[in-house]
């Protein structure tokens, strides 16, 4: 009987530490997932940073090119007028239009203003 009691004591110290080693192989999964847990919610809350970082760059890329739009606009409209103001400045006394296509192929050697810009 001494035996048998010496061997379930014995079964029990070896359970015993198998159990304290599993204990500590749990405490370090533990640890380790806390670990990853902190370096989730970092990465979450810097995810949430450069979503807020790319919405406001958006918002000004929106901004700029509706800026861009206008200044466009503007400025085809201040061509369109001064296209209209340079026909006026044509000297009619010197032949107007025409004055200016006999300069124009006198100076490009085009026959005409129209092939000089086309070139």
């Amino acid at each position: 009987m001494a035996q048998g009691y010496k061997k379930t004591c014995n079964e029990l110290s070896d359970k015993n530490t198998e159990l304290r080693g599993i204990q500590q192989q749990l405490g370090g999964k533990e640890q380790e997932n806390q670990r990853r847990t902190l370096r989730l919610r970092e990465l979450e809350l810097r995810n949430m940073d450069l979503s807020d970082e790319l919405k406001e760059a958006m918002e000004e890329s929106q901004k700029s090119r509706e800026a861009s739009a206008t200044v466009a606009q503007e400025l085809r409209t201040s061509l369109g007028k001064t296209k209209l103001r340079f026909k006026s400045l044509l000297p009619d006394g010197e032949g107007g239009d025409e004055h200016v296509r006999n300069k124009a192929r006198q100076l490009t050697g085009f026959p005409s203003a129209e092939a000089f810009v086309a070139m």
